[in-house]
């Protein structure tokens, strides 16, 4: 071990033909082929799934609370043809566009109050010494117009928080001019 510089062999290896390894690659067969296809697939997992419904739904035997998979595709097709799915899919589409504009104004309205009141811009009434942010808006479920309401809120705060350092720059720079016997007193009048 003491020797720096150790002799080794050198090893050569002798190249082998590659018709003596055998198969590496052999064709697929049709099966493959086809099970290799994406889209095949999914219809196989689809069709399995109907499979599984049907025969869940015959074993089940009621119609009311589990319908077979032929019932439900025949249901769909006569209310599409008939116009009633439609009809009654735009219903409760509308009931929840207007739930949804209805939590927006509700969600801006609250925001709006929270900004303007005591409450909102209070430092230390979320618990970690930051303001509500929307806090409201978040309850009402619209969390598009919170996180507007919640970027509103922030900006307000920082706009706050420079001109509230910017004073106190501006004060600390007049105290420096004062005598040292003044500078006390003139910090009691910043605050």
């Amino acid at each position: 071990m003491s020797d720096a510089s150790v002799q080794r062999e050198d090893v050569y290896r002798q190249t082998v033909d590659a018709a003596r390894f055998g198969v590496v690659a052999k064709p697929l067969s049709a099966w493959e082929r086809i099970y290799n296809l994406g889209a095949v697939r999914k219809c196989l997992l689809l069709v399995a799934l109907a499979v599984a419904w049907e025969v869940y739904a015959r074993w089940l035997d009621n119609a009311l609370l589990f319908p077979t998979f032929g019932a439900t595709v025949e249901a769909f097709y006569d209310g599409m043809v008939h116009g009633e799915l439609l009809d009654r899919a735009w219903t409760s589409i509308r009931i929840l566009l207007v739930g949804y504009f209805a939590g927006i104004a509700l969600a801006g309205l609250l925001t709006v109050v929270a900004i303007t009141s005591r409450i909102g811009t209070d430092p230390h009434a979320s618990g970690r010494g930051a303001p509500l942010r929307g806090v409201w808006a978040y309850r009402t479920g619209c969390a598009g117009a919170a996180l507007v309401c919640g970027a509103v809120v922030r900006r307000r705060l920082v706009h706050r928080c420079r001109d509230r350092a910017a004073r106190r720059d501006r004060s600390r720079a007049g105290r420096a001019l004062l005598p040292p016997d003044r500078r006390d007193s003139a910090a009691m009048h910043v605050r």
